[in-house]
């Protein structure tokens, strides 16, 4: 498996991702709050992809099968949250739509990237990371407590204009190597 940053020619793939996520939360198999016409879209990896912080996990066949975005921008409601540590994002490193093609899951693929973003945070000089999901999305949940993750607090918000989302805050305090 290969992590490396997006480009423009992996659009499609990502979009494709998103879309098979989409089909599976209207067909009942995942408890989410993602419109497709809001979030996550394509228009939403490209803007990403030009940024230079969306990255994609290549399969062994080469095949993209996951991705996510890593950066040092919090969203709005990370303001008002009650985290664990100051909020000084030179130092913290945040992930976003971290996700997996519903074929390609229970794989490891989540873990790989979590353990990338881990890595790129050390290797960054960074002090903590940060990382949110919805209240509803369980298995999620489950993945960063079993990766050491601390759910920081909980809130409602809208985002991308869709309402009544509770947001989970989620932190995980980096230890300094030497």
């Amino acid at each position: 498996m290969i992590i490396r940053k997006g480009k423009k020619s992996d659009v499609y793939a990502i979009s494709d991702i998103y879309n098979f996520i989409h089909d599976a939360i209207e067909r009942g198999q995942y408890n989410m709050k993602w419109y497709r016409d809001r979030y996550p879209t394509r228009e939403w990896a490209e803007e990403h992809i030009s940024a230079g912080d969306l990255y994609v996990l290549q399969d062994a066949d080469n095949e993209v099968v996951a991705s996510a975005i890593i950066n040092h921008n919090p969203l709005p409601e990370y303001f008002a949250g009650r985290w664990y540590q100051p909020d000084n994002y030179e130092k913290i490193l945040i992930i976003h739509t971290l996700v997996v093609r519903p074929d390609k899951m229970h794989r490891g693929y989540a873990t790989a990237l979590i353990n990338y973003y881990e890595k790129m945070a050390i290797d960054m000089g960074c002090e903590r990371l940060r990382l949110d999901t919805q209240a509803i999305d369980i298995p999620a949940r489950q993945l960063y407590r079993k990766l050491g993750y601390i759910e920081a607090d909980y809130l409602p918000c809208q985002f991308k204009g869709i309402n009544d989302i509770d947001l989970v805050l989620i932190e995980k305090i980096l230890t300094p190597t030497k």
